[in-house]
């Protein structure tokens, strides 16, 4: 996964002058990567865990779009990571398998 910016200095990964698309970003085909700026109408999900005792609000959110995923955290929400739905079930089932529990406080 790559980190991106949706500042309007970010990443530098964003399209070229020449309009071309670098390889490797979320546009090319079966590619993850930065994107300028992710769908302003994407649907972010919270985690029912985030807030309260739980890390006092700041949290992670995800969105997907077709087969791309979008993450962020809440509290710097023009910082976004994108990868392929693909990546993005093998990770949750890993949660779901306590592969990361080590991870949790």
């Amino acid at each position: 996964m790559v980190e991106a910016s949706n500042t309007a200095g970010g990443t530098g990964a964003g399209p070229s002058s020449s309009g071309e698309q670098p390889a490797g970003t979320a546009g090319t085909p079966g590619g993850t990567g930065a994107v300028g700026r992710p769908p302003a109408e994407l649907d972010w999900q919270t985690s029912s865990f985030s807030g309260g005792g739980h890390g006092g609000g700041e949290c992670i959110q995800v969105a997907a779009e077709g087969d791309t995923v979008y993450l962020r955290e809440s509290d710097h929400p023009e910082k976004v990571v994108v990868t392929t739905r693909a990546k993005w079930d093998a990770f949750v089932k890993g949660v779901q398998a306590g592969e990361f529990d080590s991870y949790i406080e």
